[in-house]
């Protein structure tokens, strides 16, 4: 059987003529790691500020609860 669909990829696969190893592996100097911990940390302060994000974290506190 011949079907027309694309195939779907698995989430955390890449296809084998990306290779992400350069990138994940690379070597962060003191500088560059201070950098990118204060930009996460920028990024949190903003989404802690959001409704979206609160109401998500409202709705995964219930759900823990009722575990």
């Amino acid at each position: 059987m011949v079907t027309t669909a694309k195939r779907r990829r698995k989430l955390g696969i890449e296809p084998p003529a990306i290779d992400l190893t350069p990138i994940a592996s690379h070597p962060y100097t003191e500088v560059e790691a201070q950098e990118i911990t204060a930009f996460f940390q920028q990024k949190k302060i903003e989404n802690d500020k959001l409704p979206q994000i609160l109401a998500l974290r409202e709705a995964v506190s219930r759900r823990q609860k009722n575990k």
